[in-house]
């Protein structure tokens, strides 16, 4: 392949997130169903070089931390291929520590990537099918971002999919304060386990259900009480959402995102406007 091209990387929301126990291995066990959403998205741009690099308009993210690199890593060990000759280059959108799903997100384009500009590794029998399983070893929820899927079930530790028919009938409004960044590892830190967890059947709660208003009766996200409690100002945003039209608000992931489903497209875009105004990000999706 020759020239510039570009590809997008989504961002994603929880629609409901329970943790229920912690594994041996020291993850957790979830139950949460993944949704994709097209606002906010980064954009990844790919040029021929004369050898592979990866670049990012966030210098922070120029590391073998970038969960791109480590994809790309992957990918070269799984397939016994050199890297082919591209400058991969990210415009960081998303943003990081707000359970956007951003890392991850990006992480599974690069594989699309490397399988494209890699004929040889693309020919191989059940490339699909070990692209996802090297997806998993870099990130739990790059599985979901690999699938395609618009939405899916996600168990075990996320990398567990089951995709369902399932598209939100409401406008869904993203709220982050730019001041508040959110680790996984803090999230999980100060979850609190059930003795006797039960997980929502996802798959009864979604087959047939358009009234976004009766979702709120039904699902929640366990890291909210111990995240609320150390950012006060993440729980006045959910209520704040509430207040002005949302029809649910929920954190997404482990934090620090709240994003707020509207019915209303028209109270949703005026939401946005006054959370902008009050020196937030907004993203409307």
């Amino acid at each position: 392949m020759t020239g510039i091209r570009e590809y997008i990387a989504p961002g994603k929301i929880n629609l409901g997130l329970e943790v229920l126990s912690k594994r041996p291995d020291g993850y957790h066990e979830i139950n949460t169903v993944f949704y994709r959403v097209l606002e906010p998205h980064d954009v990844i741009t790919v040029r021929d070089a004369e050898f592979f690099r990866v670049t990012c308009s966030d210098p922070s993210l120029a590391s073998d931390e970038n969960l791109m690199v480590r994809a790309a890593h992957k990918f070269a060990s799984w397939s016994g291929l050199e890297l082919p000759h591209i400058e991969v280059h990210l415009e960081k959108r998303i943003p990081m520590g707000a359970g956007l799903g951003g890392g991850s997100s990006d992480a599974a384009m690069m594989l699309k990537i490397l399988s494209e500009y890699s004929p040889l590794a693309s020919r191989r029998s059940g490339v699909l099918a070990r692209r996802e399983g090297v997806g998993g070893e870099v990130g739990a929820d790059v599985p979901f971002f690999l699938s395609g899927a618009k939405a899916a079930i996600a168990t075990g530790i996320g990398e567990t999919l089951k995709p369902i028919d399932f598209d939100l009938n409401a406008a869904v409004l993203i709220i982050l304060d730019p001041a508040i960044h959110v680790s996984t590892r803090e999230a999980y830190a100060g979850v609190r386990l059930s003795a006797n967890p039960i997980a929502t059947n996802f798959s009864d709660l979604f087959s047939d259900r358009n009234d976004v208003s009766d979702l709120k009766r039904h699902i929640r996200n366990d890291f909210e009480p111990s995240i609320f409690h150390r950012y006060p100002k993440l729980a006045e945003i959910k209520q704040s959402l509430l207040d002005r039209g949302a029809d649910l608000a929920l954190m997404s992931g482990s934090g620090s995102a709240i994003f707020g489903l509207f019915q209303d497209f028209e109270k949703a875009e005026a939401a946005k406007q006054r959370f902008e105004s009050e020196g937030l990000l907004a993203f409307l999706s």
